[in-house]
């Protein structure tokens, strides 16, 4: 399990480089510079999705494992709690990464757009077609597309 907690500091490493290379991108004015930070960003992501996935898969072996173990309850009570710690921890990993990326995507996309303006874009047809097209417009429209197309 301790590896476990290692791989999800290091997935949180990974989160926290994901920032700054966001803020690097964005501040990037040079378009070949901004394509090679934009190629680290996508390796960045790539990674930490697959940091998600195999963790997400062990936490799930731990769990099946707990359930198919015959330990004393006290033992039972502490895999139990620790593997709890664990998805707690995995969970907060997964909204720090969620947060990051709604928040890079309204930067690049439409950088003085207000909370309300992303949700209506989300959420209604028609104001998603003018978000988009106020979005090709702007002065990183480049960014933005390569956003739209992920």
């Amino acid at each position: 399990l301790n590896g476990i907690e290692n791989d999800i500091d290091a997935a949180n490493d990974d989160v926290d480089d994901l920032g700054v290379i966001h803020e690097t991108l964005l501040s990037t004015a040079d378009g070949t510079r901004s394509e090679a930070i934009a190629r680290q960003r996508d390796q960045k992501t790539t990674q930490i999705n697959n940091h998600i996935v195999r963790l997400r898969g062990e936490l799930n072996a731990v769990e099946q494992m707990n359930r198919n173990t015959s330990l004393t309850p006290s033992e039972e009570a502490t895999r139990r709690t620790r593997h709890a710690v664990l998805a707690r921890k995995l969970m907060g990993l997964l909204d720090k990464y969620r947060q990051l990326e709604r928040e890079s995507q309204k930067m690049y996309l439409m950088p003085d757009a207000t909370d309300d303006e992303v949700n209506q874009a989300v959420n209604d047809e028609t104001a998603r077609s003018v978000f988009a097209m106020d979005v090709m417009s702007s002065y990183q429209s480049k960014v933005a597309r390569r956003m739209l197309r992920d």
